[in-house]
């Protein structure tokens, strides 16, 4: 999680990532349709669901608009659809600044 690719995965979380250090998360990745993500994203054909499980444990995901042939229709929401400042009540600069803080 240290590396700020992989860490877009926790910026949508809810819970501390600590407890996962040196863990290896597998993703399991669902397209679903009429999601709050898709729903707002007039371009998406539906949403993709990245479901982490670390030792066969569901310890939480991410959700992406999808659309076949298009690489990027938005940024990371929760399982949800709730964004980065709905979470967390911080902006992306600021959450970034916070994450490099802890984990840089």
């Amino acid at each position: 999680y240290k590396d700020i690719h992989l860490a877009l995965f926790w910026e949508v979380q809810e819970f501390d990532l600590s407890k996962y250090e040196g863990k290896t998360i597998k993703y399991h990745i669902y397209r679903v349709k009429n999601h709050p993500v898709d729903l707002t994203t007039e371009l998406a054909e539906s949403t993709e669901l990245y479901l982490g499980v670390i030792d066969g444990e569901y310890i939480g995901g991410y959700s992406i608009p999808y659309k076949k042939g298009e690489t990027f229709l938005g940024g990371f929401s929760s399982i949800e659809g709730k964004s980065l400042e709905e979470l967390t009540g911080l902006t992306y600069p600021e959450w970034f600044q916070k994450w490099s803080e802890t984990y840089e």
